[in-house]
């Protein structure tokens, strides 16, 4: 219990719904001055599920966890995959367009409840796309009753052909481990082996299309479009992990 409260806030009440073996709670906390609440499991193994949605959406919480738990326990018979798309042939929550669920494991099973088009990104471009998303904004999928987050056409390949990256040239012999978006609004991708004064010369780059580079940059499709300055993509051994410098 302390530690859900440390990762959730100490503001909670206790739900009538059971998930399985595990009771119910709901924490409720402010997001960037929005309330929001979390349904959370206690008492599930291997780990606690937890979904979060605005305030007055709490009923879609619950109802997503009790899809991961029935799903866990009846047909995973195991803890949820880490960003695993399940995709229903219809909507799970009536009245939405949501129609898949991906589950984030962390310390708790954080489960996000997505549209068709949005499972569909995220299973496509890994991930990555989800954390992109929630990093840019941590409300990205708190609106069950939201439209699609994700602009499908503005993420083609047609859509990103104009995208010019100014690359490494040691990108010819090794992995392009980081991208950039700089403050004069470009993006710059890099090995991470370039030595200090590499940058000196501008013919130490070449401008490549980001339709180009995408096989060599798993998951950073949703990285291309509307993105701020200082953000990054760089390769860990967690994988593509996203940050703003």
């Amino acid at each position: 219990m302390e530690a859900l409260i440390s990762h959730f806030g100490p503001e909670y009440v206790h739900l009538a719904e059971t998930f399985g073996p595990a009771s119910g709670l709901a924490f409720r906390r402010t997001v960037a001055t929005t309330s929001v609440v979390t349904a959370v499991t206690s008492g599930f193994q291997p780990r606690e599920l937890a979904c979060t949605m605005l305030e007055a959406d709490l009923g879609a919480a619950v109802a997503v966890l009790h899809i991961a738990a029935a799903r866990a326990e009846q047909e995973l018979q195991g803890p949820w995959p880490d960003g695993r798309v399940w995709l229903n042939d219809q909507p799970i929550l009536g009245g939405t367009l949501i129609q898949a669920i991906v589950a984030r494991n962390h310390d708790v099973d954080e489960f996000y409840a997505l549209t068709e088009n949005e499972a569909l990104v995220v299973a496509e471009n890994s991930i990555s796309a989800l954390d992109i998303a929630l990093a840019r904004d941590p409300l990205a999928f708190a609106d069950p009753l939201r439209e699609d987050h994700w602009d499908r056409a503005a993420l083609s390949d047609e859509a990103l052909a104009s995208v010019g990256v100014l690359t490494s040239k040691l990108a010819h012999t090794a992995p392009l481990r980081c991208l950039e978006f700089k403050q004069f609004g470009k993006f710059v991708a890099l090995t991470c082996e370039e030595p200090e004064d590499y940058f000196d010369d501008p013919d130490n780059f070449e401008v490549r299309q980001a339709t180009e580079l995408l096989p060599r940059l798993h998951g950073a499709r949703t990285f291309f479009v509307d993105p701020r300055p200082g953000e990054t993509l760089q390769y860990t051994a967690l994988g593509w992990e996203y940050s703003v410098v």
